[in-house]
């Protein structure tokens, strides 16, 4: 999830396999606030912070929009827009406003993100 990676702070993902049932009981995120950036000409880069869609600054932005495709990528695709809800936007899209491909919103004031997927 690029964009959900960007503004909520998730890092890596944790699956705990269950081997007896084999089963996945649970699959979470690690916290992660910021992401790390390569040095430039040998020098220490300022990390870009996770957490946009936990600040007020950023409220005027009901989400973030995206896609896999590319420019000259386009044709034999259907829709697969991804839509990112800002859990502080003050006028925040309903859900499934658009046919969106995946839709994600935040519970749990923002510690969990809600995965919707359109069936194909």
């Amino acid at each position: 999830m690029p964009s959900a990676a960007e503004t909520y702070p998730f890092g890596d993902e944790v699956v705990q396999f269950d081997p007896q049932n084999a089963e996945y009981p649970s699959i979470s995120h690690k916290y992660s606030a910021e992401i790390e950036r390569a040095q430039r000409n040998g020098q220490p880069q300022n990390a870009v912070p996770r957490t946009a869609f936990q600040n007020d600054y950023f409220a005027g932005i009901d989400g973030l929009i995206w896609s896999h495709r590319s420019a000259g990528n386009f044709l034999g695709h259907s829709s697969d827009l991804i839509f990112v809800q800002n859990q502080l936007s003050k006028r925040p899209l309903p859900r499934r406003w658009l046919d969106w491909s995946e839709e994600y919103w935040p519970v749990d004031g923002g510690k969990k993100l809600r995965r919707w997927k359109r069936d194909l």
